[in-house]
Formats: structure tokens, sequence, C-alpha cells
């Protein structure tokens, strides 16, 4: 039997997105799409084709691959490449009467270097700007640590992390981060009083670890002294 007419044909089916170029890193799952195109060059208009992927990663594991038929003609596919190092990416369309025979699609199996990435958990920071009994009249600073899922220190900057300093009031207390390019973060403050006070730092949307820590600022001596 032949396959209906503006069926999907695995030579001239295609994928392309940035969960198959080389750079994605593991602190986030990645994404691409595949199109579907009859054997006519034309881009099917429909879903329902037998598109399968299959991944598996640097250490033989498969890696689970979310596929979604968006209903017109293309499949939007997840995945999460949790370890650095080579996945092999298999798109393949089966043969719709016979499931067990399929063909790769164009451009298929491809490999995708994956990168360490900085995961928020496994960041840490530290310093005595982050300590009980800091002077309301002197500044401070801390060291934020980016790191990967497997704790290991990150060698190089370019991480967004997002700092926030609330003081007793719960107003912003102004502070400034400077990328060491290292991995490292530094971050400089000066409390606007004493009391109970609060630094979150996050990482796309997510706390370090032990974030956010909260401590007491005292009153330095001008504050004691003042009339």
């Amino acid at each position: 039997a032949e396959a209906p007419e503006g069926s999907a044909y695995w030579e001239n089916t295609y994928a392309e997105g940035p969960g198959l170029e080389d750079g994605n890193t593991t602190a986030e799952p990645t994404h691409y799409t595949i199109h579907t195109v009859d054997n006519k060059g034309n881009p099917c208009k429909q879903g329902g084709s037998p598109i399968d992927v299959d991944i598996v990663g640097p250490d033989g594991d498969v890696v689970d691959a979310d596929v979604t038929d968006n209903n017109d003609g293309t499949y939007t596919v997840k995945y999460h490449p949790t370890e650095p190092g080579d996945y092999t990416i298999e798109n393949i369309l089966r043969n719709p009467f016979q499931p067990m025979h399929y063909e790769h699609i164009k451009g298929s199996p491809k490999t995708v270097t994956v990168l360490p990435g900085t995961d928020p958990n496994a960041s840490h920071a530290y310093g005595p700007g982050l300590q009980d009994g800091i002077l309301d009249t002197l500044p401070t600073e801390f060291t934020i640590q980016a790191a990967d899922r497997a704790g290991n220190k990150m060698d190089k900057g370019g991480d967004d992390f997002e700092v926030d300093i609330r003081d007793a009031e719960g107003n912003e207390v102004p502070h400034k981060l400077t990328d060491n390019d290292d991995g490292t973060y530094k971050v400089e403050y000066k409390p606007n009083g004493p009391g109970p006070q609060t630094v979150n730092v996050n990482l796309r949307g997510k706390p370090i670890k032990d974030a956010p820590f909260k401590f007491g600022i005292k009153a330095g001596a001008s504050a004691a002294f003042s009339v």
C-alpha cells in the first residue's frame, strides 16, 4: 500500500531549531521543530504523521523526548540534556502500514555537543556581606559562585544573576554586581540602616542554594553617637 497523497515523505521532511545545534547547556531544556513535507516538496498541513524521536546521551542512556503534534504539519520536540557531552538525535518517519519499518528524515541522525551549564540549585554565595553583625556605616560585599548540576565550579562568566537586597522596612538597598568572568560574581552594597535584612539571589527566576539570606545589621558608631 502507498501512503495517501500529501503524506509526509522522509527524504523531504526536515528538522531545525536550537535543540539540534551545538552550544546547548545542561542548565535548561531545549527544543526543535520537525517540518513534514510530502513527496512533491509541499509542506504538509495536517498532523498525524508517524514521527518518532530517539535521543541517546553521552553515557549511552536514553533521554526523554517530548514530541508534540501541532496539527499543522509541524512537531515540537523538547528534551533536557542533563550531562555534558555528545548527544545522538534520531528523527524518524515510520511506515504507516508497517510501523516497524522506518526511515531517517533529512539530516538525521544528528550529533549535538552539550556544554556544562550553571544550575541555580548548585550555585552558592558567601562572604561578609551575608553575615550577622554587619555595621550599617560601612560598605560590604559578598561573592556568588556559579556551579553546574554536579556542583562543579563554573570557570567563565555570562550568567544573569539577579540580586535583590531589602532593609528592615522592605526598601531596596542599592548594590553593584560585577561579573569577574571566572564563574564568580562580586556584589557590593552599603546597608541602609540597622535591623533585619534579606538578600535574594536568583538565576532564571530560581533561587540559588540557601537563598534568600536573612541576617541582622547593627548600628555603627556614627549612628550611636549622633544627636
